[in-house]
Formats: C-alpha cells, structure tokens, sequence
C-alpha cells in the first residue's frame, strides 16, 4: 500500500521522535542506521520532512542534526504523506484493487474506511 518513501519517512519520524529532543538531535547516518535504510535515501526523505511544512526540525553544523519539536509530535501522521507528497495513497482500495466500493467491497473495505479521510468509495 505504502511506497518505500512513505514507510522510510514513518520509521524515521517514529525513530527521531524516540531517540531525540532540542538538546539532543540525530544525524542522518543515526536515522538511516535505526530504520534500516540507505543514508543516501534517508536524506533525501528528511529534506521533504524538514522543508516547508516541517514535521521533523533540524539544526545545521556542529551539534547540529534532526529532532521532534512537541508541538511536531501533536501532528496526525498524514501530515507525514502531505509533506512527502503522497496523500493521495489514502484515496486508493488499501489492497490495490481498482474498483472497490460499497456495493462492490474489498475484504478489508470497510475496516479501511473508518480511517481513509475521504469516505467515499475508492
């Protein structure tokens, strides 16, 4: 259901907001080796999630690095998907059918609709 961006990006706000705070932040190399992901990879996901709309700050230099703000923490998870550009995996069947509705449900149909923002038929 998810991209590999997508579960990367949730492992890594998961993994920053455990392993850090305004005092101590976290590196890419730290974030990329908690989560299992290429550094190379991570940074690039990080850019998104500490851009415009962060989720995730981050301080440059010495010191320096990636942690959760608390009013950061407060933020529902499809602000992650927004930042990363990938909302829209929310308006598709969570098995990946192309027609699922309620007259014509996929088997976990109606346990995803109770958390799709959008619901309608997908």
């Amino acid at each position: 259901m998810f991209s590999k961006s997508i579960e990367y990006a949730l492992r890594a706000c998961i993994y920053i907001m455990r392993h850090s705070d305004d005092e101590g932040r976290l590196s890419i190399d730290e974030i990329a080796a908690g989560i299992g992901a290429p550094a190379a990879f991570t940074a690039k996901i990080l850019q998104k999630l500490s851009g415009e709309d962060a989720i995730i700050s981050s301080v440059r230099g010495p010191g320096g690095g990636f942690y959760f703000t608390s009013r950061a923490a407060k933020l529902p998870v499809i602000k992650i998907l927004e930042a990363m550009g990938e909302e829209e995996v929310l308006d598709r069947c969570v098995l990946g059918l192309e027609k699922c509705s309620g007259s014509k449900p996929c088997p976990m149909h109606e346990e995803y609709k109770e958390v799709s923002p959008d619901t309608g038929d997908v």
